[in-house]
């Protein structure tokens, strides 16, 4: 990564953004059902 074209380097940091708010809402997603089925019983 050290003499990356700036181009390679924003590809790269954009595809981090997105896996980090796919984790992020599918963290969020998971943790609402599980705490949803927790109050239920």
């Amino acid at each position: 990564m050290v003499h990356a074209p700036h181009s390679v380097v924003e590809i790269i940091d954009a595809l981090n953004f997105v896996l980090a708010a796919t984790v992020l809402v599918f963290t969020l997603r998971t943790g609402r059902r599980y705490f949803r089925a927790r109050d239920t019983r």
